[in-house]
């Protein structure tokens, strides 16, 4: 078995895709269950959002949960932008799993993600000047490798450009510019390194262990046209807006979150019932709809969390007054919230429609099949039409 341990949901649903694609059952879970038939275990630690003590605190409690269940291959799922805490999470993960030095491999070439001279490329634009600095949580100020890892834990940091030694000890920071490099740094783990990065390495990881990717089932996802939708979408990314602006130039009504649900002192009651029967309404009148916050973001502590909440529970009670057979939402914060709303502490991989767009199934329930993406990813063209 292997166990990955990320540090929101839309990264450990990418990873569980990646591991169907390689051959591989996989599950995506809140807390380690070992008690599963599947050979790949996506723990989603849900670290992301909290304070870098509590972060390490909570990898470091499901790098116990690995230890206790003797699972011995462990995979760190990082944001590919270097979002979060990595330096504290890495560094809370060694000692915890009983390993040297841990290697970071951040980038994801195909998607123009890339790491030279130092310095963090998308498409070939420095970080700090793309979509990624108005980051509500994480805004982004530079490109500078070492400098977006800060140094929140005990470990050692070193940058090491394509073929280098790896140092006995500490966190170890792989450059990557094309797939032959995640294949090079892949093939220098051994049972002293943790590996950890984006969902590419994570490929060139299984790869690496005699796991050859298959590549995707194109039909399987697929279901009748008759199927009723609902896009969650909780991103503030400039893909989203692009995504809420075509689906209602293609006649796709699309309900936002209430302005006044921003503010602390709004009738919330009154604002999340009058949100939910739009959305209601509108699955009644049409195959597939939009609910969204779509709201410029206050600077103010803890907002992101407050309005995946809101989203979380609005959706909620949706379906609870109308069943739909998809629900595709959009960034980890989001589907982490609406997971917990709706207790499904368990998600069966099934389908991955493209990179880092996942299908997976509640345990024990038959529908809906609940597809899950990163915020910054597009949803493919057989979803979104």
């Amino acid at each position: 078995m292997i166990c990955v341990i990320a540090d929101d949901l839309a990264g450990a649903a990418e990873l569980g895709g990646a591991a169907l694609r390689h051959g591989l059952t996989a599950e995506v879970q809140l807390a380690l269950d070992a008690g599963t038939d599947a050979e790949v275990i996506c723990v989603n630690a849900n670290s992301r959002s909290f304070p870098a003590d509590e972060a390490a605190s909570r990898v470091a409690q499901a790098a116990a949960r690995c230890r206790q269940a003797g699972v011995t291959d462990v995979f760190k799922k990082v944001d590919s932008v270097l979002r979060g805490w990595v330096v504290a999470e890495l560094s809370a993960l060694l000692p915890a799993l009983g390993r040297e030095r841990a290697l970071l491999v951040p980038a994801n070439p195909a998607r123009g993600r890339v790491i030279r001279d130092g310095q963090y490329w998308i498409d070939g634009q420095p970080l700090h000047q793309t979509d990624f600095a108005r980051d509500p949580e994480y805004p982004v100020h530079c490109a500078a490798v070492l400098a977006l890892l800060g140094a929140e834990g005990a470990q050692p940091v070193h940058l090491l450009p394509v073929g280098s030694r790896l140092p006995p000890r500490g966190i170890l920071v792989g450059e990557a510019a094309c797939p032959t490099d995640l294949t090079d740094w892949a093939g220098r783990l051994d049972a002293a390194t943790l590996p950890a990065g984006a969902a590419e390495f994570f490929a060139a990881f299984l790869t690496s262990t005699g796991h050859a990717e298959r590549g995707r089932e194109r039909d399987a996802g697929r279901g009748p046209a008759a199927e009723r939708a609902l896009f969650v979408c909780g991103s503030t990314s400039s893909t989203s807006r692009a995504f809420l602006h075509r689906a209602e130039a293609d006649g796709v009504p699309v309900r936002r979150m209430p302005p006044g649900l921003l503010h602390r002192d709004s009738p919330r009651q009154r604002l999340m019932a009058q949100w939910t029967a739009l959305v209601v309404q509108a699955l009644q009148e049409h195959p597939r709809a939009v609910v969204a916050i779509d709201q410029p973001l206050q600077p103010e502590p803890g907002m992101p969390r407050r309005l995946s909440e809101a989203l979380a529970a609005v959706v909620k009670q949706v379906l609870e007054q109308q069943e739909v057979d998809r629900l595709l939402v959009e960034g980890g914060a989001s589907a982490m919230a609406l997971v917990q709303e709706l207790s499904w502490p368990r998600l069966l991989v099934e389908h991955e429609f493209a990179p880092g767009v996942v299908g997976l199934r509640p345990a024990g329930r038959t529908r809906p099949l609940l597809v899950i993406k990163p915020g910054s990813y597009p949803w493919p063209e057989e979803l979104a039409n």
